[in-house]
């Protein structure tokens, strides 16, 4: 005997869950900094540069100089470089710049033909941090802390710093801006300040 009872979760779906979201304070970040210089020359350079640009790994590692602008305070990479496979374009503020230039004075001083912003004294192209990350993380007493997650640190500054959601979005180049709205959780004082208004909006 077979009874035809219909499924009760036929066609549904289990959600989905929500992206890992991995972030350092400034007091951290500067620790991870000063650790990686012990280990790695270009480490320092790299992790300073994800943080105030908010790079990906691979776009940092396969960054060119024909893409670097010093002079304008720009990056430019090509719909072959991003994720989303579109062109974008990356200001530079104080500390990224100075990232590069500790590269470009580098780069002059070993390996002045090297098209790589990230190269060795031979001009190859550094391929991974990975090792060296992962050691500079340990020296720092830092856990569970991934290149990627220079790029989420960024966000998170941005966010807390007042930035607008729309802008970090723009920013971090994010194909949707709901992967951006991930990181809204972390600048609660907006919702305070809404909130706030409220008194002063009441009809009276």
């Amino acid at each position: 005997l077979q009874w035809d009872v219909p499924n009760p979760v036929q066609g549904m779906r289990l959600r989905e869950p929500e992206g890992r979201i991995r972030w350092l304070n400034s007091s951290d970040a500067n620790r991870l900094v000063a650790e990686a210089g012990k280990i790695r020359g270009y480490l320092p350079d790299f992790i300073q540069l994800g943080l105030y640009t908010g790079m990906r790994k691979g776009e940092m590692l396969g960054l060119s100089w024909d893409r670097v602008d010093l002079e304008q305070r720009m990056v430019y990479l090509t719909d072959k470089d991003q994720k989303n496979g579109k062109h974008g374009s990356i200001p530079l503020n104080d500390d990224a710049m100075a990232a590069l230039q500790r590269r470009r004075d580098f780069c002059e001083q070993y390996c002045p033909r090297s098209q790589w912003v990230f190269a060795n004294q031979h001009g190859e192209r550094i391929a991974d941090i990975k090792k060296g990350f992962k050691s500079a993380c340990e020296k720092a007493g830092i856990e569970d802390f991934h290149p990627h997650d220079l790029r989420h640190t960024c966000a998170a500054w941005l966010v807390q710093g007042g930035v607008e959601i729309r802008v970090v979005s723009e920013l971090l180049r994010h194909s949707s801006i709901q992967t951006t709205m991930r990181y809204a959780h972390l600048a609660p004082h907006n919702v305070r300040n809404a909130v706030d208004r409220l008194s002063q909006l009441r009809p009276t």
